[in-house]
């Protein structure tokens, strides 16, 4: 009798990807040239991230999916939030720090 072996490898993916909001940082006032700012993120896995999306004021406002990743904020003077929430392949979540900052006039 013929006996066949196959193996298959699997990997498991648990851990979720690291995100954090590069600029601005925390408790910065910066200027909105053109009337805009724009943000950067740092994301990063083990594997691959799968999605990006930037929340400004709680609201997502902007996907995607490669980097670099960056979102050009339009928007009025004043205090303003900013979070990213990233995906990887896998399905694993996360949500960076809220970062607040101020836009001056």
């Amino acid at each position: 009798s013929l006996i066949t072996t196959a193996y298959t490898q699997v990997t498991v993916d648990n851990t979720p990807p690291t995100a954090s909001i590069s600029y601005p940082i925390t408790g910065q006032t910066v200027e909105a040239p053109g009337g805009g700012v724009t943000l950067t993120a740092s994301v990063q896995d083990g594997v691959s991230v799968a999605k990006v999306e930037w929340r400004v004021d709680g609201t997502p406002v902007f996907s995607q999916d490669s980097p670099p990743y960056f979102y050009r904020l339009i928007t009025t003077y004043g205090r303003h939030e900013a979070q990213v929430k990233a995906w990887d392949s896998a399905g694993n979540v996360t949500l960076s720090e809220i970062v607040s900052f101020q836009i001056q006039d």
